[in-house]
């Protein structure tokens, strides 16, 4: 059935909500009745007058119980997450009411990740949910070779989820090396970003049904990292539980007033995260660490973030 969707002048502001909204369901032609009828399937009941008032610009959502409704629109409409969203005035105070995709746009190296990502057609909401996300470099491994470990969990929040895209603090050859492990998924298409960083995309063996889980488990050389003494995770996507670690080697000296036992380590962590005010920096000098210690950050709830860890 082709929608009927009336268009105004001077919608003022929520103006490209309205447009964006009444676009949409021209293109797919979807009228108000259908729409409701697909918006209670999901949950999120609402009736087609309110719909007909957001499409025309007489009124726009802007309680956070309106928030769902959104989200459920852009479901329902096969949009990416955000695309409505972030056109509408939610009244709260955290960006947990907005998108996470206009959260990691506010992240360094964002733009060149999402030109790569839109280069390989790939959706910027992977339909997979990270409960567990652990980057961590070893600098005390057996051989003495850095090694840096990607460890994840994940569920299928719809049905076909089949790869993520993940950013590692790793140069780009390094992904090719004979001696990278991967398991529980492949890599695929690769794009090298500012500062020695890649932004990997990882294929799971095959697509998942909803509420399906997954582990994937990379581990790869990272030669000279202890010289760089400075390891970044990235959180693009948002993560429930998301851990930075440096295990850091026993090394050779005294301690503080020349005690034996080996020289600490000099350290410091420094988190950003994004709010809806922008980006917070939180820096913290956890000041020595014993020889052979475990430089950790851990974060909740992530939406958009980075963790710096430095020594020496």
């Amino acid at each position: 059935m082709t929608a009927t969707v009336p268009g105004r002048r001077g919608l003022g502001a929520g103006g490209d909500f309205a447009m964006r909204l009444r676009e949409t369901m021209i293109s797919r032609g979807i009228g108000f009745a259908e729409l409701a009828g697909m918006l209670a399937r999901t949950g999120a009941p609402t009736s087609p007058a309110t719909l007909s008032y957001w499409a025309s610009g007489r009124s726009r959502p802007r309680r956070r119980s309106s928030l769902g409704v959104v989200q459920a629109l852009e479901q329902c409409l096969d949009l990416e997450d955000g695309e409505l969203v972030d056109l509408v005035d939610i009244d709260a105070e955290t960006w947990r009411y907005r998108s996470a995709a206009e959260a990691a746009r506010l992240l360094p190296r964002a733009k060149e990740a999402e030109d790569a990502r839109r280069a390989w057609g790939l959706r910027w909401d992977d339909g997979l949910r990270r409960e567990y996300v652990r980057t961590a470099l070893d600098l005390d491994a057996p051989d003495g070779e850095a090694i840096l470990h990607y460890d994840v969990v994940l569920t299928a929040q719809r049905g076909g989820a089949d790869r993520l895209l993940a950013v590692l603090e790793a140069p780009l050859d390094s992904l090719a090396s004979e001696e990278a492990r991967v398991l529980g998924a492949d890599l695929g298409r690769r794009a090298a970003l500012p500062g020695g960083a890649t932004l990997v995309e990882v294929v799971l063996p095959r697509p998942l049904g909803e509420g399906e889980a997954a582990v994937l488990e990379l581990a790869l050389p990272l030669p000279g990292a202890m010289e760089r003494g400075r390891f970044v995770s990235w959180h693009m996507r948002p993560a429930d539980l998301a851990v930075t670690e440096v295990h850091l080697p026993w090394r050779e000296g005294r301690g503080e007033r020349g005690a034996q036992g080996g020289r600490p380590w000099s350290v410091r962590r420094t988190v950003a995260t994004v709010g809806r005010a922008g980006r917070r920096v939180d820096e913290v000098h956890a000041g020595p660490l014993p020889h052979g210690a475990l430089l950790q950050s851990v974060m909740a709830e992530v939406v958009a973030a980075t963790c710096v860890l430095e020594w020496e």
